[in-house]
């Protein structure tokens, strides 16, 4: 395989694991992004928006779209930051709690699946190549 397949590989392999998910997620009405911000809020509640951009690596509005939808299915609440009064910290429900712990097993499940034939040492040595591609874009 020569190096310029190697991106189209990566494209390829992410794209079908956001249809995995997608189809996993389905019956229970989220998606890969909105799954994502409840996970990030069910490890640590009261962060902002911001914070979940960069912790997703994704545009602030993109997830203020994600935001928006789990709010409107009463998933996670924004409450205004006490230091800063133009800013909401979220936090999630008991309802998204109880989504995110139903949705934990399948997740796992999901990632067995997919993994199973794929050895530690070859997951550490991935995991080092495409933090590499990262630190190289940002160089740039």
């Amino acid at each position: 395989m020569n190096s310029e397949n190697i991106v189209y590989s990566i494209f390829s392999a992410s794209r079908k694991i956001r249809q995995y998910l997608t189809e996993g997620f389905k019956e229970y009405g989220i998606t890969p992004e909105q799954w994502t911000v409840l996970k990030i809020l069910s490890h640590k509640e009261g962060i902002s928006q911001k914070e979940i951009a960069c912790k997703t690596e994704k545009d602030p509005n993109n997830i203020k779209a994600v935001i928006d939808k789990l709010e409107k299915k009463s998933l996670i609440i924004r409450k205004k930051n006490s230091f800063d009064k133009r800013a909401f910290s979220l936090y999630i429900t008991p309802e998204g709690n109880n989504l995110f712990l139903k949705i934990s097993l399948i997740d796992r499940a999901m990632f067995d699946n997919v993994t199973a034939d794929i050895s530690h040492e070859e997951f550490s040595n991935l995991d080092s190549i495409l933090l590499k591609i990262k630190n190289s874009i940002s160089k740039k």
